[in-house]
């Protein structure tokens, strides 16, 4: 099965109304068997794409995270709040 040395990995990926999320760990499958497993667990990136896959923006985090959430406000929230 060459070719699933040379696939990407993203481990988490949400859609909202307005884009797509998506955590990228940056490792082919081929680097995690070269050393044995043994790299930090998770990604350092979330790309952002538009609802038709175009890429829109790459965060680079300083450190690790698996997957993220989300959470819709109600369009109110911020008045209760003021």
């Amino acid at each position: 099965m060459e070719y699933l040395q040379e696939l990407w990995c993203f481990s988490d990926v949400q859609v909202t109304d307005n884009a797509i999320y998506a955590v990228f760990h940056g490792t082919t499958f081929k680097e995690i068997v070269k050393h044995n497993g043994h790299l930090p667990d998770g990604g350092k990136y979330i790309y952002v794409f538009s609802l038709k896959g175009e890429p829109l923006y790459k965060y680079v985090l300083d450190h690790y995270v698996y997957g993220f959430g989300w959470m819709k406000l109600q369009n109110n929230y911020s008045d209760r709040y003021k």
